[in-house]
Protein backbone atom coordinates (compact mmCIF):
# COMPACT_ATOMS: atom_id res chain seq x y z
CA UNK A 1 0.00 0.00 0.00
CA UNK A 2 1.39 3.40 -1.01
CA UNK A 3 1.44 6.76 0.69
CA UNK A 4 -1.41 9.24 0.12
CA UNK A 5 -0.85 11.49 -2.87
CA UNK A 6 -1.26 15.29 -3.17
CA UNK A 7 -1.01 16.11 -6.88
CA UNK A 8 -1.46 19.91 -6.58
CA UNK A 9 0.74 20.25 -3.46
CA UNK A 10 -1.88 22.04 -1.35
CA UNK A 11 -1.40 19.64 1.61
CA UNK A 12 -4.87 18.09 1.10
CA UNK A 13 -4.66 14.49 -0.10
CA UNK A 14 -6.21 13.76 -3.49
CA UNK A 15 -8.78 11.35 -2.02
CA UNK A 16 -10.53 14.22 -0.21
CA UNK A 17 -9.36 17.21 -2.33
CA UNK A 18 -12.47 18.80 -3.92
CA UNK A 19 -10.34 21.27 -5.91
CA UNK A 20 -7.54 19.07 -7.30
CA UNK A 21 -6.00 21.74 -9.56
CA UNK A 22 -5.43 24.52 -7.02
CA UNK A 23 -2.54 26.78 -8.16
CA UNK A 24 0.69 26.16 -6.27
CA UNK A 25 1.11 28.24 -3.11
CA UNK A 26 -2.59 29.16 -2.82
CA UNK A 27 -4.07 29.04 0.71
CA UNK A 28 -6.82 26.42 0.85
CA UNK A 29 -9.56 25.22 3.20
CA UNK A 30 -9.89 21.68 4.60
CA UNK A 31 -11.47 20.54 1.30
CA UNK A 32 -8.49 21.76 -0.74
CA UNK A 33 -10.34 24.72 -2.26
CA UNK A 34 -8.87 28.25 -2.36
CA UNK A 35 -9.83 30.59 0.45
CA UNK A 36 -11.52 33.85 -0.57
CA UNK A 37 -8.79 36.37 -1.40
CA UNK A 38 -6.07 33.71 -1.18
CA UNK A 39 -2.63 34.54 -2.60
CA UNK A 40 -0.60 34.25 -4.81
CA UNK A 41 -1.84 36.35 -7.67
CA UNK A 42 -5.30 36.49 -9.13
CA UNK A 43 -7.19 33.25 -9.53
CA UNK A 44 -9.13 32.64 -12.74
CA UNK A 45 -12.58 34.26 -12.94
CA UNK A 46 -13.95 33.30 -16.36
CA UNK A 47 -17.24 35.21 -16.06
CA UNK A 48 -15.62 38.28 -14.42
CA UNK A 49 -18.12 38.42 -11.55
CA UNK A 50 -15.48 38.81 -8.83
CA UNK A 51 -15.72 35.19 -7.59
CA UNK A 52 -12.86 32.90 -8.64
CA UNK A 53 -13.71 29.85 -10.72
CA UNK A 54 -12.81 27.44 -7.89
CA UNK A 55 -15.54 28.89 -5.65
CA UNK A 56 -18.03 30.02 -8.33
CA UNK A 57 -21.23 27.91 -8.23
CA UNK A 58 -22.72 29.86 -11.16
CA UNK A 59 -19.88 30.04 -13.71
CA UNK A 60 -21.80 31.81 -16.51
CA UNK A 61 -23.08 34.90 -14.71
CA UNK A 62 -24.26 37.55 -17.22
CA UNK A 63 -22.12 40.68 -17.48
CA UNK A 64 -23.13 43.39 -15.02
CA UNK A 65 -25.18 41.13 -12.72
CA UNK A 66 -24.66 41.48 -8.97
CA UNK A 67 -23.66 38.17 -7.37
CA UNK A 68 -23.59 36.60 -3.91
CA UNK A 69 -20.46 35.08 -2.28
CA UNK A 70 -20.98 31.89 -4.31
CA UNK A 71 -20.98 33.78 -7.62
CA UNK A 72 -24.70 33.35 -8.24
CA UNK A 73 -26.72 36.32 -9.55
CA UNK A 74 -29.20 38.06 -7.25
CA UNK A 75 -32.76 39.13 -8.12
CA UNK A 76 -33.99 41.13 -5.11
CA UNK A 77 -37.42 41.95 -6.54
CA UNK A 78 -37.93 38.44 -8.01
CA UNK A 79 -38.92 39.72 -11.46
CA UNK A 80 -36.54 37.50 -13.42
CA UNK A 81 -34.05 40.28 -14.23
CA UNK A 82 -30.76 40.14 -12.29
CA UNK A 83 -29.75 42.93 -9.90
CA UNK A 84 -27.10 45.12 -11.50
CA UNK A 85 -28.81 45.00 -14.91
CA UNK A 86 -32.36 45.61 -13.59
CA UNK A 87 -33.26 49.22 -14.43
CA UNK A 88 -36.38 49.07 -12.19
CA UNK A 89 -35.12 47.23 -9.07
CA UNK A 90 -38.27 47.62 -6.95
CA UNK A 91 -40.87 46.05 -9.24
CA UNK A 92 -43.94 44.86 -7.28
CA UNK A 93 -44.43 41.09 -7.08
CA UNK A 94 -46.43 39.70 -9.99
CA UNK A 95 -45.95 42.65 -12.34
CA UNK A 96 -45.05 41.83 -15.95
CA UNK A 97 -41.64 43.28 -16.84
CA UNK A 98 -39.63 43.92 -20.00
CA UNK A 99 -36.00 42.85 -20.60
CA UNK A 100 -34.81 45.80 -18.48
CA UNK A 101 -36.92 44.71 -15.48
CA UNK A 102 -39.39 47.57 -15.86
CA UNK A 103 -43.13 46.94 -15.49
CA UNK A 104 -45.65 47.67 -18.24
CA UNK A 105 -49.12 49.23 -18.04
CA UNK A 106 -50.72 48.54 -21.41
CA UNK A 107 -54.12 50.07 -20.55
CA UNK A 108 -52.72 53.22 -18.94
CA UNK A 109 -54.64 52.88 -15.67
CA UNK A 110 -51.49 53.16 -13.49
CA UNK A 111 -51.84 49.52 -12.38
CA UNK A 112 -49.07 47.32 -13.78
CA UNK A 113 -49.84 44.45 -16.13
CA UNK A 114 -49.74 41.13 -14.32
CA UNK A 115 -51.32 42.57 -11.16
CA UNK A 116 -54.08 44.57 -12.87
CA UNK A 117 -57.38 42.91 -11.93
CA UNK A 118 -59.36 45.03 -14.38
CA UNK A 119 -57.31 45.23 -17.57
CA UNK A 120 -59.14 47.19 -20.27
CA UNK A 121 -59.94 45.32 -23.44
CA UNK A 122 -59.60 48.52 -25.45
CA UNK A 123 -56.91 51.16 -25.05
CA UNK A 124 -57.97 53.79 -22.48
CA UNK A 125 -58.34 56.55 -25.12
CA UNK A 126 -61.00 54.50 -26.96
CA UNK A 127 -63.19 53.78 -23.96
CA UNK A 128 -66.37 55.84 -23.62
CA UNK A 129 -68.16 56.88 -20.47
CA UNK A 130 -71.63 56.23 -21.82
CA UNK A 131 -73.36 53.01 -20.97
CA UNK A 132 -76.32 51.81 -22.98
CA UNK A 133 -78.95 50.03 -20.91
CA UNK A 134 -81.54 47.78 -22.27
CA UNK A 135 -84.81 47.55 -20.40
CA UNK A 136 -86.38 44.13 -20.61
CA UNK A 137 -89.82 44.18 -22.14
CA UNK A 138 -92.72 42.34 -20.56
CA UNK A 139 -94.58 39.86 -22.61
CA UNK A 140 -98.22 39.13 -21.90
Amino acid sequence: MGCPHDQDGDKVFDGIDQCPDTPAGTAVDAKGCPLAGAAPGPLPDSDHDGVNDFLDKCPDTPAGATVDASGCPLDSDHDGVWDGVDKCPDTPAGATVDANGCPSDSDGDKVFDGIDRCPARLPAHRLTRSVVRQTPTKTA
